[in-house]
Formats: C-alpha cells, structure tokens, sequence
C-alpha cells in the first residue's frame, strides 16, 4: 500500500536489463565507462587525413579501442576511418570513429558507425577474447 499514514510499504523486486554495450561478461566494476575495454593488440590503420596513421590497439571495446604506437599524433575530435586487422579473418574490420582523447603516439577512439556486418565480427570477436580472458584468469 502507498500513501496515508501509518501505511505499509510493500517491497518491488528490481531488474537491471543489459543492453548490447553494457554485457555483463564485459563490464568490469572498477571501469565507470559503459562498456569494459578488453586488452588485445591488433595492427589498425587510422585513415583522418593523408598520409594514415598506423598503429596498434592496447583495449578494444564494443564502443571504442585505445591506440599506440601511431606514427603521427592524431587530434581530438578528428573524424576517420579505421581499419583493424583482427586475428582469424580475412578481411580487416572496417568502421568510423571519432578521436576523444590523443597524447602523443596514442589515442582513443569512440566508433561512430559501423557496418551491421562488420558490427557482427566485432561482437563476436569481443565475446571470444572475454571468454579467453575469463578462462585464463580461473
């Protein structure tokens, strides 16, 4: 019952419902951001401007990726396209993002869009790295 007083209050259960950029398997409690990063090195080629930027992730996720070891620095709020060769596939992961933070020889990337195809390869890819990590801290 609500209201009045002297009222009782009865109890509601609460549920929390994961969406795809919020997976339990990914989420770290220690991590404020919405999605976990999952740490994996992979080539990616920044393509903001002639001539690409190439370098390697240092964390993925299903909302972005860290970069190091750019050959030139990239700046905020540049737009580009990203090409990361992901172990196991023939082609490379095509995608846009978009630089929120740079210093020096790293950045980090926010995706802005994503083929729905290319969306597929990632999640999966994600899924089976955390699952790798999972069984190898057990």
């Amino acid at each position: 019952r609500v209201g009045g007083s002297g009222a009782a209050r009865l109890s509601e259960p609460v549920y929390r419902v994961f969406g795809k950029h919020d997976r339990a398997i990914f989420k770290d409690q220690a991590d404020p951001r919405t999605s976990s990063r999952i740490p994996v090195m992979m080539s990616v080629t920044v393509v903001a401007s002639e001539p690409s930027a190439a370098g390697f992730t240092t964390n993925v996720s299903s909302g972005g990726m860290a970069i190091c070891r750019l050959a030139r620095p990239l700046s905020i709020g540049v737009t580009a396209i990203l090409q990361v060769e992901i172990p196991g596939h023939a082609r490379p992961l095509t995608t846009t993002g978009t630089v929120v933070w740079a210093k020096q020889d790293q950045a980090g990337i926010a995706f802005t869009t994503f083929p729905p195809s290319d969306q597929v390869m990632w999640e999966s890819f994600l899924t089976r790295q955390a699952v790798k990590q999972t069984l190898s801290a057990a």
